[in-house]
């Protein structure tokens, strides 16, 4: 009797022991319901956390609770998330998505999409890295995407492509080609047909993009064959698109077929075979329409073309043709319309046509002053200040050699704002690719100065050619030792520098964001923004320079030891040093 009673408790305890998960369950469930339904994902997803969990679950229709919630994750992505990356609101996206992560590590291996909805979450962490500057953070959120993605879902595409972007402005072309294959690879998994350019495909448009950015890459590792036949194959699917209007008239295509045209211009230009440069170049005007920027930028390219086989007329001519189109797309106060003028102002000086230069100058500098871009100071803006002062350099030495300290100064002033842009850049690679594009400064300067030699015999100008090539050929090792040694001060409390990176970081993301097209109301945001974060910045270096004077100098001073101190300081009178400097048209040496 006492074992029947025993049983019969420990059966009533299962039963209530049942019944209260069953209840869990239940509640799980209806929470689970409730917060769909109210679109509340953060509840949401715990909720279908805890539901999971339950053992039993299997007994409801998850399928369509699957469905729903997916559909519910999807919405917030496109209706909160996306929006807020797309109008430069990095913050808010970080914390959603850092919020979002905890939630889906604390058991978020329960939910059957649970790898998608991390892969989404990588992605999201990859581009606000990207946006940031943060490139080695992009990449290895970008790697962890795709792993969790797999070749069948639309993030392992997206995640390749944004990788693909990443390498190539980091210079490494190898790396995108591969990563542009594997978006292709996903393409042609989802429909093949697209080898055949069926023309009904709705991959078909990635694809053709695709191949043509493979024809860029190629092209810029010098495989030329490769690159040809890359393009020509984006060619040959036209043609076989040719007899449905909508591709021929729709401007994505239009844009596409544009673009793989200029590309053939360069490959051809590149191999010195100018007739078929001039060939796609006509071509891809065709297609280019007057309302659309990349026309007057494809002129701006056939421009510089022109100038580096001394056919300054004609360069002039498409330069011309570009500012009036830039004018008329986005008015006179533009950044694109600021840099065709001091190009054609440089033609000018090329060919002794000095007063002219200085017109030309004069009118660049009037709508530099003008560019909202100016207030905020974004990397452009500062590119372009570096170049007026670097012309306006050249137009004093041209015009009158007793003006040539004057001239120096503003070689001064260019250099120093060069140098600031490279520092402003946070991987070395990217300033190591600024500086191989904007060594023609130095050179300048350089050429400059022993013009003045040669006139006055003054050795201050040896003297000074001497500080312009240390600071042209080191600054990059300079920069990298001080950063090491700055970091190895322990004399400043670490909130402040945490304060001081916080802030060039954001600093960087400003300078990053302006790059892209924007709407003008965001484009003034962001430079009142860049523009009140510079300030602070500033203030920051001034309190550090103040209170921790050695800590400022280990990591801001870069400059360099003067001609009389080496001599005075360093040689002995049996020792000599020879410096030099290596141009892209010249070779001094001293």
């Amino acid at each position: 009797m006492r074992h029947n009673i025993g049983l019969l408790l420990f059966l009533c305890c299962i039963s209530l022991s049942g019944a209260a998960q069953n209840g869990q369950i239940q509640d799980a469930h209806s929470r689970l319901l409730s917060n769909i339904k109210n679109g509340k994902i953060d509840s949401a997803l715990i909720s279908a956390i805890n539901f999971y969990t339950a053992s039993n679950s299997q007994e409801f229709n998850t399928e369509q609770l699957n469905a729903s919630l997916d559909s519910l994750w999807s919405s917030y992505l496109n209706s909160n998330l996306y929006p807020n990356l797309v109008a430069y609101k990095i913050v808010h996206v970080q914390e959603r998505v850092k919020k979002l992560n905890q939630i889906l590590t604390r058991g978020g291996e329960k939910l059957p999409k649970v790898n998608t909805y991390l892969a989404d979450l990588a992605y999201l962490n990859a581009y606000t890295s990207f946006l940031k500057g943060s490139t080695s953070l992009a990449i290895k959120e970008l790697l962890r995407c795709i792993e969790l993605a797999g070749i069948n879902s639309y993030n392992y595409h997206v995640a390749n492509t944004l990788l693909a972007k990443i390498h190539q402005t980091d210079k490494n072309f190898y790396k995108e080609e591969l990563s542009l294959k594997e978006s292709n690879r996903y393409i042609i998994n989802q429909d093949s047909t697209v080898l055949h350019f069926n023309s009904r495909s709705p991959y078909l448009y990635y694809y053709l993009v695709n191949l043509s950015q493979l024809g860029e890459a190629a092209t810029n590792q010098n495989k030329d064959e490769q690159a040809q036949a890359y393009l020509n194959r984006v060619v040959q699917g036209y043609s076989q698109l040719s007899s449905n209007p909508y591709f021929d008239q729709h401007p994505s295509y239009r844009q596409i077929k544009a673009r793989t045209y200029q590309r053939l211009m360069k490959l051809f230009y590149q191999k010195n075979m100018l007739d078929s440069g001039n060939y796609y170049f006509n071509k891809a005007v065709e297609y280019y329409t007057t309302n659309q920027p990349e026309l007057p930028e494809l002129y701006v390219v056939q421009a510089e073309e022109l100038v580096k086989r001394n056919n300054l007329s004609e360069a002039e001519k498409y330069l011309l043709k570009s500012l009036r189109l830039f004018s008329s797309i986005l008015g006179d106060a533009s950044p694109d319309g600021v840099e065709v003028l001091l190009k054609l102002a440089e033609i000018e000086l090329e060919q002794n046509r000095v007063d002219s230069a200085k017109s030309l100058l004069s009118e660049a500098k009037q709508r530099f002053s003008n560019l909202p871009q100016a207030k905020g100071k974004d990397i452009r803006s500062l590119i372009l200040e570096k170049e007026i002062y670097s012309i306006q350099a050249r137009t004093i030495a041209y015009s009158n050699k007793a003006w040539a300290d004057s001239a120096i100064d503003l070689y001064k002033k260019s250099i120093q704002i060069d140098q600031d842009i490279r520092s402003s850049y946070n991987s070395m690679l990217s300033k190591e690719i600024y500086s191989s594009r904007n060594s023609k400064l130095y050179e300048k300067a350089i050429n400059a100065c022993l013009s003045f030699f040669e006139t006055t015999k003054d050795p201050k100008y040896i003297a000074q050619i001497f500080q312009f090539i240390e600071m042209g050929k080191s600054h990059i090792l300079r920069e990298a030792v001080q950063q090491v040694k700055s970091k190895s001060y322990n004399g400043i409390p670490s909130k402040l520098v945490q304060a001081e990176d916080s802030l060039q970081e954001l600093i960087f993301y400003y300078q990053a964001s302006l790059l892209n097209n924007l709407e003008q109301s965001q484009r003034n945001a962001l430079q009142e923004k860049l523009y009140n974060t510079n300030n602070y910045f500033e203030e920051v270096r001034e309190k550090i320079a103040g209170l921790y004077p050695r800590y400022y100098q280990f990591k801001y001073d870069l400059s360099v030891q003067s001609l009389e101190t080496i001599q005075k300081e360093v040689l002995n009178p049996k020792t000599a040093l020879i410096e030099y400097f290596v141009g892209e048209e010249t070779i001094y040496a001293f």
